[in-house]
């Protein structure tokens, strides 16, 4: 397993913290196009599931980086 297919891994384990959510997400610029989509669906189930995703439920900050993962995904 790539080390990009097991953070696409833990963006799926319930046990993951918020810290490590970050963390990967500051890489996936670097992951390959395929993974970076995977990544991107991984990270819009996580925050969908958290209530980070919708833009009255979340911070500026916070907007920003789901206007990127919609941007990798192509709902832009």
């Amino acid at each position: 397993m790539t080390p990009e297919e097991r953070d696409i891994a833990a963006l799926d384990d319930p046990d993951i913290t918020e810290q490590q959510v970050v963390e990967i997400y500051n890489r996936i610029d670097s992951f390959s196009e395929e993974n970076k989509k995977r990544a991107a669906l991984s990270l819009r189930t996580y925050w969908e599931s958290h209530g980070k995703w919708k833009k009255k439920d979340c911070s500026k900050k916070q907007l920003v980086k789901v206007q990127k993962v919609k941007t990798i995904l192509g709902e832009v």
